[in-house]
């Protein structure tokens, strides 16, 4: 055969000589990422379904046959309240749908040292969460922070369990590969220990344990792939390439399954909250108030493996080498295979395939490929498409044919039927909009009992990045506490719940907040315009009260005001108020201005409210969150690769950085006079990224409006430059870059309630509860939505007040 073509042989006669089998992709639920689905499923219900299909239903979609729920023991440990996380609901859902999935409950460890008292906990929540939600656990995974002898007794209890309320000797035990050194030694735990689950580096041990005593390996610390692809499109041309893109994914999870693994755990399946997933997403959701959610290429990646390849089928390995990642094969019982390839280069890659020993080695193949766009205007229109059908060539060493994976692609022969496949519509398109949440906004959080238990005592809309805020009853009515404990582990970052819209601008936030206690570090506050950092908790503008009278005016760590205040009452309820117009911070506290604060570069313009405490059970209530009268309530974030900006001079595009920037996206130059173009209208600009000793020369509509602005340092999702004041029409502006560094991430302009289209306005909000104590009904809580709806009758008074309006 000619050198140019790769030879694979797939011969039914190796199939009895393999241990590995697909068992399918997985998803892993945390408390935040399941948290956000449970307020879709409050909210939207149709798209809440359609986001668990998307997932779980199977050939369609992502079609993922493994749940690991990761239970953090101070949550729902000590009384048993499993509720809180919602994810057991979600895998209960999606069992509706497909029975056939797999169930993993990973406990983190909470300190218990005592056998007894650590098994009780997991039995209670076994038994708790089969009795609400009729959920089998068929796996209980063990971490590094256990020990073997408690592997060893857990494997035991459960197999002798006889007062549970199912059979736990069928519940299997997954440890991590951090054990595999002593089970290779180590007998007892060698056969307490079903499952090892690690990175996707293998250990000696690891693979010994696998080939001589057939323990399954799993992959659990799979990342889905982490760019977004209508941006990514404007700076490979693939949209799908490079590094920890789709392509790269692919060829990671063919390696695993080549170096035997069985099950690819996906750590996130849902990107719900910008900044806080390193991980990647299959599908973004966070608007529920809209019901909006976005599809991410990795769902089209894992469909390549699971609508072509079912559980249990064989995988043919194809080594370890450093081809691992360009194929792998599935093979089943009855003689049908499926290849998935990944071809992450700039060149063809050319296979020469010969099939034998198998029942329909003669089959026709058909080829279905994900590749990029022939031009940048649609992104996906190649995706998950039937390219080509194959005829065999029957040979005397077999049934051969010969395949081309184009350049920056993936593709998958099968001889099972591809009927469905039809690009991205193999799947509905989601139907929901993508709206802001519409100001004003209020909660008092007194829910109603009914509403209460159908929330698990979350209030809407709310994600803790830190701590619990939980709605419980102060012996008077339900309030908003936090009440986690400190723990030593979480160093110095303290409690903080965010909710609300990203787009955010000009906006007030007042709540009532009581200090439990007078611990003179005790504090509670509230912010605005936040804005996930890895760097702090503690993001945009935050009013906090401390227990002995103190009040500090706090962003990013650092203090930009404080004093004492004599009418702040501990143990009683306070009034506090921050508010934002512009760069124009005002603080009051029990009505009382206390600080007007003007920031300076770098700053954030938009973004979260945020509730934050000490580790205390301070407590909230009646939050209320409204425009400010004359201002821009909303953003419009423009990536720095959506298209919209003309680059000259080096520059290079990164569709792959850090996190911490929004979109993952940012375009960099240090390379003086290098610069940029941007069309836009409104009547101010503003734009976001990364500087460093940053030297720019500014120009509006062929105007000179800045020569020579220094910026010493600025975070990746703060200012550099804004500029207001401007007529309300179009404008064209060219930021220079003189000299320093600068890793541009997105231009904001900004807008008010008369720009939204009128059906948003029905995702105005308000939770409240009736006299009687009963919850309110709909009809009611819609009059929230009304009222939220009467605000844009201040757009006539805007117009009066547009001269005098306090500008960016």
């Amino acid at each position: 055969m000619n050198n140019l073509y790769k030879e694979i042989v797939i011969d039914g006669g190796m199939i009895s000589h393999s241990f590995g089998r697909f068992r399918g992709l997985g998803a892993v639920l945390d408390g935040k990422s399941s948290r956000i689905l449970e307020d879709y499923k409050f909210k939207n219900q149709k798209s809440y379904q359609e986001i668990i299909e998307l997932l779980f239903r199977k050939k369609y979609g992502a079609a993922l046959s493994h749940i690991k729920i990761e239970c953090d023991l101070s949550d729902i440990s000590s009384d048993s309240n499993c509720y809180r996380h919602f994810g057991f609901e979600i895998a209960s859902d999606a069992l509706n749908i497909n029975s056939d999935i797999s169930i993993e409950l990973f406990f983190t460890d909470n300190g218990i040292i005592d056998y007894t008292e650590k098994y009780s906990i997991y039995k209670n929540i076994l038994n708790t969460v089969y009795q609400n939600y009729s959920i089998k656990a068929d796996y209980v995974s063990v971490g590094n922070g256990s020990d073997s002898g408690w592997i060893e007794y857990l494997s035991g209890r459960l197999k002798n369990d006889k007062t549970s309320k199912y059979d736990f000797s069928s519940i299997k035990i997954a440890v991590s590969d951090s054990f595999s050194d002593e089970m290779a030694v180590n007998e007892n735990l060698r056969k307490s220990a079903d499952i090892i689950f690690g990175g996707n580096v293998l250990s000696d041990s690891t693979i010994m344990l696998n080939k001589k005593f057939q323990k399954e390996i799993w992959n659990s610390e799979g990342a889905a792939p982490c760019c977004i692809s209508k941006y990514a499109v404007n700076a490979d041309g693939s949209g799908i390439s490079g590094e920890n893109s789709l392509i790269e994914v692919t060829g990671r999870i063919n390696g695993i399954f080549n170096a035997g693994s069985t099950i690819y755990e996906y750590k996130s399946v849902l990107s719900v909250c910008e900044g806080e997933n390193p991980w990647g997403r299959i599908i973004s959701a966070d608007k529920p108030w809209s019901g909006y959610f976005s599809i991410g290429c990795g769902l089209w990646g894992a469909a390549h493996f699971t609508h072509f390849a079912e559980k249990n089928w064989k995988v043919i390995s194809s080594g370890n080498g450093e081809e691992a990642g360009d194929y792998s094969v599935f093979v089943s019982e009855k003689g049908d295979y499926s290849a998935v390839f990944a071809n992450n280069s700039d060149k063809p890659k050319k296979y020469s395939i010969c099939v034998r020993n198998i029942e329909k080695a003669d089959a026709f193949i058909h080829c279905v490929e994900t590749k990029g766009p022939e031009s940048c205007d649609n992104y996906s229109v190649n995706w998950f498409r039937l390219v080509d059908k194959i005829i065999p060539v029957k040979k005397n060493y077999g049934f051969v044919y010969t395949l081309e994976v184009k350049p920056f692609s993936i593709m998958t022969c099968t001889t099972l039927s591809v009927e469905h496949v039809n690009g991205i519509y193999t799947v509905r398109k989601p139907e929901c909009e993508n709206t802001v949440l519409n100001l004003p906004y209020f909660d008092s959080f007194n829910y109603g009992d009914e509403l209460l238990k159908s929330r698990k005592n979350i209030p809407l809309y709310t994600l803790d990045l830190c701590g619990r805020f939980e709605i419980l009853s102060d012996g008077e009515e339900n309030t908003l506490i936090q009440i986690a404990e400190p723990d030593d582990n979480r160093d110095k970052i303290f409690p903080v719940t965010v909710l609300g819209d990203d787009s955010w601008s000009d906006y007030s936030v007042k709540i009532e907040v009581k200090l439990s206690d007078e611990d003179i570090l005790n504090y509670a506050g509230a912010g605005l315009r936040y804005q996930m950092s890895g760097d702090t908790a503690e993001c945009g503008y935050q009013l906090r009260i401390y227990s002995d009278s103190r009040w500090q005016l706090r962003y990013m760590d650092n203090i930009l005001e404080e004093g004492m205040a004599d009418n702040i009452i501990p143990n009683e309820w306070n009034s506090i108020k921050i508010s934002a117009c512009g760069r124009r911070i005002k603080c009051c506290i029990n009505k009382v201005l206390v600080c007007e604060h003007v920031v300076s570069a770098p700053f954030v313009l938009s973004g979260k409210v945020s509730i934050c405490s000490g580790y205390s059970r301070n407590m909230f209530r009646n939050l209320v969150i409204n425009p400010v009268l004359g201002a821009f309530e909303y953003s419009i974030m423009h990536d720095c690769l959506n298209g919209e900006f003309v680059y000259s001079g080096s520059w290079v595009k990164n569709s792959m950085d850090s996190c911490e920037f929004n979109n993952r996206t940012s375009v960099s130059t240090e390379t003086p006079n290098s610069y940029f173009e941007f069309d836009f209208i409104g009547e101010s600009v503003a734009f976001a990224g990364k500087a460093e000793n940053l030297r720019l020369k500014i120009e509006i509509d062929d105007k000179i409006m800045a020569a020579g602005i220094f910026i010493g340092n600025c975070g990746e999702k703060e200012i550099f430059y804004s500029r207001s004041n401007m007529e309300n029409t179009s404008h064209k502006l060219k930021l220079i870059v003189l000299s320093g560094r600068l890793e541009f991430n997105n231009a904001q302009t900004f807008i008010s309630g008369h720009h939204i289209l009128p059906k948003t306005l029905i995702n105005g909000s308000s939770i409240k509860k009736a006299e009687n104590g009963k919850t309110l009904k709909k009809s009611t809580l819609l009059m929230g939505a009304g009222l939220a709806a009467a605000g844009t009758g201040l757009i006539l008074l805007r117009k009066a007040l547009k001269k005098g309006k306090n500008k960016k």
